[in-house]
């Protein structure tokens, strides 16, 4: 009977272990997905915070960004969602960013801009 109850905890131990590697497998497999995702854009400059890489970036006033990132030199680079992870941290709300994007071959422009580029009327 002792044999009996051995084995059987011997195969549950190694369903278990077996169980364990799987997930230790998925979560290697789910951190290479984040680290594709974060590196969308290699070419683009990587958030000092948080290392994401996707050519979304926002533009805030110097006071603003001054609270946000604790620089006062107007200098750093956040990530969008560090950006926003940050500012509610600090209790911040509705804080008014601009949003640019910096693709391989698309940017976006100010509205504003657009008669710069030659267009006689705004797409948007």
């Amino acid at each position: 009977m002792m044999a009996k109850g051995v084995l059987l905890l011997a195969d549950d131990l190694a369903m278990l272990e077996k169980a364990n590697h799987t997930l230790w497998d998925r979560c290697a497999d789910l951190e290479a997905e984040l680290r594709k995702m974060r590196n969308v854009l290699p070419e683009r400059s990587p958030c000092s915070r948080c290392g994401r890489r996707d050519g979304l970036d926002a533009a805030v006033d110097d006071s603003m960004w001054a609270r946000i990132s604790g620089r006062t030199d107007g200098g750093g680079l956040l990530c969008l969602w560090c950006m926003d992870e940050l500012a509610a941290e600090k209790g911040l709300q509705h804080v008014p960013v601009r949003l640019y994007f910096a693709g391989r071959v698309l940017f976006s422009t100010p509205v504003d801009e657009f008669t710069d580029l030659g267009w006689s009327d705004s797409p948007l």
